[in-house]
């Protein structure tokens, strides 16, 4: 049963190699103890889900030291785990809440990290400890909802109607797949169960349904991506044909609607509605871009779809690299599409979960299929197999994700393999046999070379990745995204390349400059004077802005500057695609909060609409105290004008549109056309004092 080990002996190399060994050095071989180990020592911990953090970092440097031998890791990953049993109660207990606050909220989902992490120390070092203590707390969970296994789905228990506890699912089949022990797996069962009865979140009978994952429980993509793997990994050992069909048709619906060219997910962590989404703000969450990356490898195995490795490439490339800073020491929460990048060194869910994702790379080098190897032409590298007979040995020398040739060799003592099958990682790739006398041949997705008795064959992969336009959809129609596969492209502000509207016709040769590890010079024409692009994986690094998308049909820039006041406020990123911004803020309860968007030239706006989100608190957010008043400014640098006042928030309680995010209101203020340089609202700050995922739109 393959879970999520990567295979010894396999070693990556080019850009992605030094993404993995930046992620070893930065937040895996170097994470402080500590700090990990700090809400599982003192309880209560800082925060309700500081209980996760330690058993994510477990997981994630045991997929690292899996990978080659390093003592050091090995020996920190030993005392990490012998201070968590440490802590660990009599009663089987692993969390970080004190007793009155158990089995609350988040406490069953930091508990599934912890018996992922020990899982996985058990399975590749045979440390009995570790899964003594897993199964002990399994016991612990069978005790309290065995005989209640509805209870587990309660809103007491479990954030996000079930989703948040249900996902336990996860590590306790990972115990039985280990331990082989009946309680386990017929506690898994019964969750399983009641993910369809009483509370449960229906998952799989709702998307056999509708289909539509916004329709799921409420929405939450971390936590429901989550229990759509641990349904896939529970279907290895007790099969249901229900489980992999839900989560195939949860996978097309992503595809179809929700999922931003970087193979990113979620806005403010929820599924929002399909193909309405911005470019900017709190958008592609980290945790569940990598869990998302778990699916898509579940469901690749067990189908042999390449439409998912292909998913699978441009995700990890692309929404997963670009949330690691290049030095492998932070993360983003959310990495948007357009505007700057927030890197966070705290112990948060990013920096727990990006380090798991970005670990997983090797797994898609190369894999045995019948008494073939095939090459998945993920990255260039190398690897050792011990097959019947000997060793057969995979080098790919040469990025040609970056537009090198790439020498493939394989050298062989064993009687395997008879084939060897290269697929193709895109449009513009060819492949040349360099042996005598052995030719290859394409078929559908990849080349095939027949070995006829050598134990040694070469050949060179070149990937000349043609410019691609593709279309932007929802809030991005009328723009174009560019593509030179696999990566997505960007004008950073690093080049000045915010100034140019107008999108380029071709791109050269990527080059590698000072400023950052990888650009692709591009121009209008051939003979037109060049400017550089960036990856979205290098956009922003050096706190520059950027943006991803161009206008189909360019016309005058028409920037917007946004502004908030209030303590505490976080700001968005801009919308490049519409004067648009989404914010974060705080005042004393029952100030004066603002927010505003200036504009660099006057434009006739007829509308404001204000969202804004309720995740956490009864007390309606913003104007809830008074109402809240919608202002122009008719001269450039000249007072603010009151022109309307946006509507009531709707009685709580009562029927309400659902927007982006699912969770929150909308209110739409309308007048009289007017020109103007900019628009402001302003109201009180509600009785928490915080104004949660504010968005500001002006409509012309």
């Amino acid at each position: 049963m393959d879970l999520f080990a990567n295979p010894r002996g396999i070693h990556l190399t080019g850009c992605v190699g030094e993404r993995l060994r930046a992620n070893a050095r930065g937040l895996v071989s170097t994470k402080d103890e500590a700090a990990l180990l700090a809400g599982v020592r003192s309880r209560p911990g800082a925060q309700i889900r500081d209980g996760e953090h330690v058993g994510q970092w477990i997981d994630a440097a045991r997929r690292v030291g899996d990978l080659e031998e390093d003592a050091l890791l090995e020996s920190k990953i030993a005392r990490v785990v012998a201070e968590l049993l440490a802590t660990q109660e009599r009663d089987g207990y692993l969390g970080t809440d004190l007793p009155a606050e158990r089995w609350t909220a988040w406490d069953v989902w930091a508990h599934e990290y912890a018996l992922l992490g020990l899982t996985a120390q058990a399975r590749s070092r045979g440390c009995d400890a570790s899964l003594d203590s897993a199964s002990r707390f399994v016991d612990l969970l069978w005790r309290r909802f065995g005989a209640n296994v509805d209870e587990l789905f309660s809103a007491r228990v479990s954030a996000h109607q079930g989703l948040s506890a249900g996902s336990v699912l996860r590590g306790l089949v990972r115990v039985h797949a280990i331990a082989r022990d009946a309680q386990s797996l017929e506690l898994a069962n019964a969750i399983a169960a009641g993910f369809e009865q009483g509370s449960g979140p229906r998952i799989t009978s709702a998307l056999r349904e509708h289909g539509d994952v916004t329709r799921v429980a409420n929405g939450k993509a971390y936590e429901l991506i989550s229990c759509l793997v641990a349904l896939l990994e529970l279907d290895e050992l007790a099969p249901d044909p229900r489980r992999l069909e839900a989560a195939e048709i949860a996978a097309r619906d992503l595809l179809a609607h929700h999922v931003y060219p970087s193979g990113g997910l979620s806005h403010h962590g929820y599924f929002t509605h399909r193909g309405h989404w911005s470019e900017a703000g709190a958008v592609s969450e980290t945790g569940v871009v990598v869990a998302w990356l778990e699916l898509l490898d579940l469901l690749w195995r067990r189908t042999g779809s390449d439409a998912y490795l292909r998913e699978i490439q441009r995700t990890w490339m692309n929404a997963l690299l670009a949330a690691q800073r290049p030095d492998g020491a932070a993360f983003c929460e959310f990495t948007p599409l357009a505007g700057g990048k927030a890197y966070d060194v705290g112990s948060t869910g990013s920096t727990a979960s990006g380090p798991r994702g970005i670990a997983l790379a090797p797994r898609w080098f190369a894999r045995w299929n019948a008494s073939a190897l095939e090459f998945l032409s993920f990255a260039p590298g190398e690897a050792s197999f011990a097959r019947e007979g000997g060793v057969v040995r995979l080098e790919a020398r040469g990025d040609f994700l970056l537009g090198e040739p790439c020498r493939l060799r394989v050298v062989g003592t064993a009687r395997e393999p008879q084939s060897l099958y290269v697929r193709k990682p895109g449009p513009g790739c060819s492949l040349k046999v360099v042996t005598p006398g052995v030719s290859a041949r394409e078929e559908e997705g990849r080349f095939a070379i027949s070995f006829g008795g050598r134990s040694e064959i070469e050949a060179v992969l070149r990937w000349d990745a043609p410019l691609e336009r593709v279309p932007g959809r929802g809030l991005q129609a009328g723009r174009l995204w560019l593509w030179r596969a696999p990566w997505l492209l960007c004008a950073d502000d690093a080049h000045g390349a915010l100034e140019e509207s107008a999108p380029p016709e071709r791109v050269g040769a990527w080059r590698r400059t000072p400023l950052l590890d990888h650009e692709s010079c591009a121009s209008h024409t051939a003979d037109g004077p060049e400017r550089a692009l960036v990856a979205f994986a290098e956009a922003g690094r050096t706190g520059s802005r950027y943006r991803a998308t161009w206008p189909e049909h360019p016309s005058p820039a028409e920037p917007a500057h946004a502004s908030a006041s209030g303590n505490g406020v976080r700001r968005g990123a801009l919308d490049s695609g519409a004067a648009e911004v989404l914010w974060s803020g705080s005042a004393p309860p029952g100030e004066t909060v603002e927010f505003a968007l200036r504009f660099a030239r006057p434009r006739v706006v007829h509308a404001v609409v204000f969202r804004h989100a309720m995740p956490r608190w009864e007390t309606p957010s913003f104007a809830a105290a008074g109402a809240a008043r919608i202002e122009l400014c008719l001269e450039e640098g000249g007072p603010w004008v009151e022109v309307a006042e946006l509507p009531p928030l709707p009685a709580l309680g009562a029927p309400t549109p659902r927007v982006d995010p699912p969770h929150g209101h909308e209110r739409r203020a309308s007048f009289a056309p007017r020109r103007c340089f900019g628009v402001r609202v302003r109201g009180r700050a509600p009785a928490t004092g915080e104004v949660f995922c504010a968005g500001l739109r002006a409509e012309s």
